[in-house]
């Protein structure tokens, strides 16, 4: 298991699932259920019913390339994805309402990140070090924003804040 009522599973294929209802536990940088197969996993797929992502859940996964994230995501916990640099892209759901400390932190592969209204809080350095970062579109609803949240994106040229006051 990962959470009260999540479990997991890694196929074959590289793909890791987590499934079930609720909130994933949160975890030290080495202690994920999965830790041992960390570069084995090319895709993760979170479940509808999953409503946030652990505090270091997929670090140093370097291998993963595609993330599919619950339309029910309303957290994405610290570290999170923290040297996943493999990943291009991610879809933030509508649902989403808050992004941990360097939740996405070393992530060079992201090139562009649209952050929806729903989000009300990002974290210190959420995106530090995403060297391939060209534009960020922040959406109305941030209300907070940490530190250092872009530092070391040399590559960031577009920043869009829809936000009134931050």
């Amino acid at each position: 298991t990962c959470g009260t009522n999540l479990t997991w599973e890694l196929t074959s294929m590289g793909e890791l699932i987590i499934k079930g209802k609720g909130d994933m536990n949160n975890f030290m940088d080495y202690n994920t259920p999965w830790f041992d197969y960390r570069t084995s996993i090319e895709k993760i797929s979170i479940g509808e019913g999953v409503t946030s992502i652990g505090n270091w859940a997929f670090y140093n996964c370097n291998n993963i390339e595609s993330i599919d994230l619950s339309k029910d995501l309303t957290h994405i916990g610290n570290y999170a994805f923290r040297n996943c640099a493999l990943i291009s892209a991610i879809s933030l759901p509508e649902k989403l309402s808050s992004i941990g400390d360097g939740a996405f932190d070393g992530c060079s592969g992201l090139t562009s990140v649209t952050i929806p209204n729903s989000v009300t809080s990002i974290g210190y350095g959420a995106f530090l070090s995403c060297s391939g970062l060209t534009s960020v579109t922040i959406g109305s609803g941030v209300k907070t924003i940490g530190s250092k949240i872009f530092d070391n994106c040399q590559k960031l040229l577009d920043v869009y804040c829809l936000a009134e006051k931050v």
